[in-house]
């Protein structure tokens, strides 16, 4: 897992837990929402504590199952992206066969995962101009590529980068995949919560949006609301 990426979602999770610092209290404190806020404080100090401020260069982590996994969550992002966007082309272009043609694969399972998404890149292929038209990044096709060839080397590569570089701990890379699960909690909670609250939701679109790096790997941000 790139340095770059594991830094960037260190960001947010501490934007997170600022914005939990400042709303969470408007949540019951028994309630689901101030659990996950309790949470995301104890992921980012596991993360200084296993060295997420030491990362340096492009090396990273490249083995074991927090490595897949953090390139199983990249994948799924360039796939909701795809299927939202297909689903807007089945209702404006009167094309119904989008609806069946890149659905999201119910199982947890990488295999399931990456079958699924080799057949939406062969079948959005053909049709990439018409996703482009619908404000999809021109190189998505590029994009969701690297995003299967991540996950079909996550773990078979167990080079620990240059000897130069910092790269992450199966330590940090797990912290930062629980950090990720905690995030896809509070997107509902936190929209549920503040959803009369235009200002408040605009703090935490702010705060939990994620940069992803461009350099091979999942390419650019989807907004928040892609990520849901």
């Amino acid at each position: 897992m790139e340095n770059e990426e594991i830094r960037n979602q260190y960001e947010a999770y501490t934007r997170i837990n600022a914005f939990g610092e400042k709303y969470g209290a408007q949540f019951d404190p028994t309630s689901r929402g101030r659990k996950q806020f309790t949470q995301i404080d104890t992921v980012v100090a596991k993360m200084v504590e296993h060295g997420v401020k030491k990362l340096t260069g492009k090396s990273g982590f490249h083995g074991g199952t927090g490595g897949k996994e953090l390139a199983a969550q990249a994948l799924r992002v360039n796939l909701r992206k795809i299927r939202k966007t297909s689903v807007s082309i089945a209702e404006e272009e009167d094309m119904p066969e989008f609806d069946d043609k890149f659905v999201l694969p119910r199982s947890a399972s990488y295999e399931v995962l990456l079958t699924r998404a080799r057949s939406v890149l062969q079948e959005a292929t053909p049709h990439a101009a018409l996703f482009v038209e619908f404000e999809l990044a021109a190189n998505f096709l590029d994009t969701l590529d690297k995003s299967i060839k991540r996950l079909e080397n996550a773990g078979t590569d167990q080079r620990a980068g240059l000897s130069d570089q910092v790269g992450a701990t199966a330590e940090l890379v797990a912290a930062a995949v629980e950090g990720m699960k905690i995030r896809k909690q509070l997107l509902t909670l936190v929209r549920n919560k503040f959803e009369n609250n235009v200002g408040v939701l605009a703090e935490w679109e702010t705060a939990n949006h994620i940069v992803w790096p461009t350099n091979g790997g999942n390419g650019d941000a989807a907004p928040p609301s892609a990520e849901a």
